[in-house]
């Protein structure tokens, strides 16, 4: 979208996506609900630093999110676990 880069200010946002991936990741290798817990509020923590420190749009986190929800998703089904 010719704004920045997806690590600086870009669509969509690197960062997120990064952990929405890992933490897709880490719901389908583990039970423990406390480390899923945990996880969950550092990526919710990862994406609201990227929008309150205005690098990102709410826009490009959310679609940074879907984008690495989507890429863990698509790794996980490759390696079949």
């Amino acid at each position: 979208f010719r704004e920045g880069t997806p690590l600086q200010g870009g669509m969509p946002s690197g960062h997120t996506a990064a952990s929405f991936c890992l933490l897709a990741i880490i719901v389908a290798i583990t039970d423990d609900v406390l480390v899923v817990g945990l996880s969950l509020v550092l990526v919710i923590l990862v994406a609201q630093s990227r929008v309150e420190s205005e690098i990102h749009k709410f826009s490009e986190v959310f679609w940074g999110a879907v984008l690495g929800l989507a890429i863990g998703i698509i790794v996980l089904q490759l390696l079949y676990l």
